[in-house]
């Protein structure tokens, strides 16, 4: 368990953007307790998120593994609900190689976080058992490749959300073929992920970061 001494700023009434009339409190300390060595920031949670729109595919077996599927052009997810969820990516490269835009989310009325990044491996982490192959290629075939930059995304990345918010899977033109899937999760199953421990065997490359901190 972490204990951390944090310092709180407070503003107390006032109006407009200059400040005149507000009166900032500084230094007033708190404890925050964090139950994970990761720290992962464990916020309110009622339920599991959930879809009130969208078009897309329902699993089917030796599909990309996750709850809603998004597999082509146009097909999205507007998720509503206060919680986590995880999108994998799968990057078609023997399809179609491409440029790997970053995840298109878009409408969010809320607070949607990027809390985590997991899933033993970066995009353009080369594999162990089977080297120049990475999720954006493998010898033999045209590679896809990120758009100038974006930084290179896990094979799953973690979200709060509270409110509304909509993820479009998009192709064509330059764009690399890709499938998301999307998927409610609890906070235990976020740090289950990232404090996973490397297993080169199995091409489990490193352990998940953490970006939402208490």
């Amino acid at each position: 368990m972490a204990v951390k001494l944090i310092t709180a700023r407070y503003v107390i009434g006032g109006t407009g953007h200059n400040g005149s009339e507000n009166v900032l409190l500084q230094s007033a300390f708190f404890l925050m307790v964090c139950s994970t060595p990761s720290d992962l920031q464990n916020r309110t949670s009622n339920g599991p998120i959930g879809v009130v729109d969208g078009r897309w595919i329902e699993p089917f077996k030796n599909a990309l593994a996750g709850r809603w599927l998004l597999f082509h052009n146009g097909e999205f997810v507007t998720l509503k609900g206060q919680g986590y969820f995880r999108v994998r990516n799968e990057i078609e490269y023997w399809k179609k190689p491409g440029r790997v835009d970053k995840l298109g989310f878009h409408n969010v009325e809320g607070k949607l976080l990027h809390v985590a990044s997991g899933g033993g491996r970066k995009v353009n982490d080369e594999w162990v058992n089977e080297p120049g192959r990475s999720e954006l290629g493998r010898p033999g075939y045209r590679s896809s490749y990120l758009s100038r930059g974006v930084k290179p995304e896990w094979r799953n990345e973690y979200f709060y959300l509270d409110g509304i918010a909509t993820l479009t899977l998009k192709e064509g033109k330059d764009l690399a073929a890709m499938n998301y899937s999307v998927t409610p999760v609890t906070y235990s199953e976020v740090i289950k992920d990232v404090e996973t421990p490397p297993d080169r065997k199995h091409n489990w490359l490193r352990r998940g970061i953490v970006l939402d901190r208490c």
